[in-house]
């Protein structure tokens, strides 16, 4: 036996680095496969286009040589006597069967979806031994339902559509199970998150030009961003205080007017209470002089519609197709009898048709307005108006006169001081307003004293009989 021999190899010889000889290596195959395959495709090509050679040669000798026999075989055909010609060939027309009707040979028939022909003359049912099968009826077609977000409580049936964690599935049969499943098949999974987009620049500061009402915000990469027109927000704003400072300046003078009414009126309620009291004190004597009067006088009949199979006693009065009539003796005939009398015929009325309007269609007393002025049409279809074919009622009357001012009342208590305002405009307009507003208050204020004045003076109690 020999004994194993065992390399030495001295623990501090240093490796060897072949990393450089390894890229050499791999540039050196590099090359040399490209040269390779540059050669190998160029032989290629040259053989391939050599037999194409060949071959197109080969073909082009046997297409002419085809092309001759075809010219000898179309010149025999010309030499061949013309047969007779044959009946033009057509599909007999599609009829829908019906029973105890008589179908001839070669006629088609369509039955409960399917399509036979008749292979013989006859009378039978298409599926019996007298007809062929031409096409039989298909099954019915099916679409798929969607079923919306998948629901394990509720039962499915084949080809409906569910969604589930953002995929779609159809069911492949009725009752398909829990779903993803065997009895699902994918439809469209859920795609996956997009890349985050790019860190958005942020408003650092803001520019602010004080006369165009424009804020442009300063980004924090020194960029501008879109600029902000606040014109029209400053001035709604505006619009917003001013409405804000006449609601509240007129509610103030509504209350002081309020307030001056009721103290002017309340005199002149106290009065007509008064002459209402008196009113009620001659209303009592008036009632116990009556009671000393004679019995007043018979009162005119009442007016009746006249109806048919009804009968009417002397002195009876009856309205009829718009006449009045009075019976003279007692009678059941109609009127136009010797035992009616007429009391009064039927007539036309008045009619307030508004507005005047040049598309209308206006009547015979037809009352129309035009600028104030009331006209009445003097036949059917009138002109223009104003024009003959009308006649002025009323015309308008003028402006009267502006009453006298009225004293000036006494002034109230001086209010809080309010907030500053933007800008010495916003006090001149609301000063303007106020007084404006309390001009309007206090003029409507003496007109209303003004009209109970005259009321009450107008007013007087009513004279007994001596």
């Amino acid at each position: 036996m020999h004994a194993p021999t065992t390399d030495l190899v001295p623990a501090h010889e240093p490796a060897y680095d072949w990393s450089g000889w390894e890229k050499w290596l791999q540039g050196h195959l590099a090359i040399q496969h490209a040269a390779i395959t540059e050669e190998y495709i160029e032989t290629c090509g040259y053989a391939l286009g050599v037999k194409a050679e060949e071959l197109r040669a080969e073909l082009q000798a046997e297409i002419k040589a085809l092309e001759l026999q075809l010219d000898a075989l179309k010149t025999e055909l010309k030499r061949l006597p013309a047969g007779p010609p044959g009946p033009p060939g057509k599909m007999s027309p599609v009829k829908t069967w019906q029973p105890d009707t008589v179908f001839y040979e070669g006629d088609i028939v369509v039955c409960a979806g399917n399509t036979f022909q008749a292979s013989r003359d006859t009378a039978k049912a298409p599926w019996t031994e007298d007809w062929a099968l031409l096409a039989a009826a298909g099954a019915p077609g099916k679409a798929p339902v969607v079923r919306g977000t998948y629901d394990p409580s509720v039962e499915y049936d084949q080809l409906d559509v569910v969604a589930l964690d953002g995929s779609s599935f159809i069911a492949l049969r009725d009752q398909p199970g829990a779903c993803p499943g065997a009895n699902w098949q994918l439809v469209a999974s859920c795609g996956c998150s997009g890349l985050m987009g790019e860190r958005g620049e942020r408003i650092a500061s803001w520019r602010i030009d004080r006369s165009s009402y424009v804020a442009t915000p300063i980004l924090s990469d020194g960029s501008e961003g879109a600029p902000l027109q606040l014109r029209e927000l400053f001035h709604r704003g505006h619009l917003d205080m001013e409405r804000e400072v006449l609601i509240e300046s007129f509610g103030d003078a509504l209350g002081m007017a309020r307030n001056k009414l009721l103290d002017q009126i309340e005199p002149q309620l106290r009065k007509i209470s008064a002459l209402e009291l008196k009113l009620a004190e001659l209303t009592g004597a008036t009632g116990i002089l009556r009671g000393l009067q004679p019995p007043p006088p018979a009162k005119f009949p009442t007016i009746r519609a006249w109806s048919e199979d009804t009968i009417f006693h002397e002195g009876d009065i009856v309205a009829f197709a718009g006449g009045t009539f009075q019976a003279l003796r007692d009678t059941a005939r109609a009127q136009g009898a010797q035992d009616w009398v007429c009391l009064a015929t039927p007539g036309n009325s008045l009619t307030v048709r508004g507005t005047y309007d040049g598309d209308g269609d206006y009547r015979c007393l037809d009352v129309t307005m035009v600028n104030g002025s009331s006209f009445i049409a003097l036949k059917d279809r009138p002109g223009p108006c104003p024009s003959s074919d009308w006649q002025l009622l009323a015309s308008r009357g003028s402006r009267g006169d502006r009453g006298p001012r009225g004293e000036r009342g006494l002034t109230g208590p001086r209010g809080e001081r309010g907030q500053a305002g933007d800008s010495a405009t916003l006090v001149r307009d609301r000063r303007l307003g106020i007084r404006r507003v309390s001009r309007v208050l206090l003029d409507a204020a003496d007109e209303i004293e003004r009209g109970v004045e005259r009321c009450t003076a107008t007013a007087s109690p009513p004279s007994t009989a001596s």
